[in-house]
C-alpha cells in the first residue's frame, strides 16, 4: 500500500500563510484607520430643528396669556432655542386683550435656566398706560414673571422721559424700578 499526501506542498502552504498574514494585516490596518477617523469626527452642535414664521401660544386656565412670534427659530439638542431674525412677545390680560409687547432683533431661550434673553433694539410697550422701555439687552423669566437688565435704559411715559442703568420690572411692564437713574425729563405735552 502506498501513502500519498493531501496534495498541497510546502510552497502552496507558504503562499496561503502569506496571503492570510497580509489579509489580517490589512483588516487590522483598516480598523485602526476607521478608529482614527471616528476619533477625529466632530460632533454636530447645530440646530436639530429649524422653523420659519413660528407662533407659540401659552395659556393658563384656557386663556391665552402669551403669544411668542419669530421669523426663524432654531432648536438645539439641549433644549435651547435661538430666534436669529427677531422675536416678538405679546402679553394678554384676563380678557385676552394685549396689555404689553416686547420685541427685539434677536432672542435666545436657555432651557436649563428657563430664561429668555433678547438683544438689539429691545422695546417693551405697556399698551394700557402708554409707556415704553428701550434698551439693548433684556432678560425675561416667565417662571418669575419678571424682566430685567443691567444695561442703559430709556423709559418714556406720557409725562416724562427717564434714563438710567439697570431695570427690574414685571413682565407686562406695569411696574418697574430703575436701579441707577441718571436723568428725568418732564414733558409739557404728552408723548405719543
Amino acid at each position: 500500500m502506498k501513502y500519498t499526501s493531501s496534495g498541497i506542498g510546502w510552497g502552496q502552504a507558504l503562499v496561503r500563510c502569506l496571503f492570510l498574514g497580509v489579509s489580517l494585516f490589512l483588516v487590522f490596518a483598516c480598523d485602526e484607520e476607521r478608529k482614527k477617523g471616528i476619533k477625529e469626527m466632530k460632533v454636530y452642535s447645530g440646530p436639530l430643528i429649524e422653523s420659519e414664521n413660528i407662533v407659540s401660544l401659552y395659556s393658563d386656565s384656557a386663556k391665552v396669556k402669551i403669544k411668542l412670534e419669530g421669523k426663524k427659530q432654531a432648536q438645539y439638542e439641549n433644549g435651547n432655542i435661538d430666534y436669529p431674525e427677531g422675536v416678538k412677545v405679546t402679553f394678554f390680560d384676563d380678557y385676552t386683550r394685549p396689555k404689553a409687547v416686547l420685541s427685539a432683533r434677536q432672542g435666545y431661550y436657555y432651557k436649563e435656566k428657563q430664561l429668555y434673553r433678547v438683544v438689539g433694539e429691545v422695546w417693551v410697550k405697556d399698551l394700557k398706560e402708554n409707556k415704553s422701555l428701550q434698551t439693548e439687552e433684556l432678560f425675561w423669566s416667565p417662571k418669575d414673571k419678571k424682566i430685567y437688565t443691567d444695561k442703559f435704559v430709556i423709559i418714556t411715559t406720557p409725562t416724562e422721559i427717564i434714563k438710567g442703568e439697570g431695570l427690574v420690572a414685571n413682565e407686562d411692564f406695569s411696574y418697574y424700578e430703575i436701579q441707577k437713574p441718571t436723568g428725568i425729563i418732564t414733558l409739557d405735552e404728552e408723548v405719543e
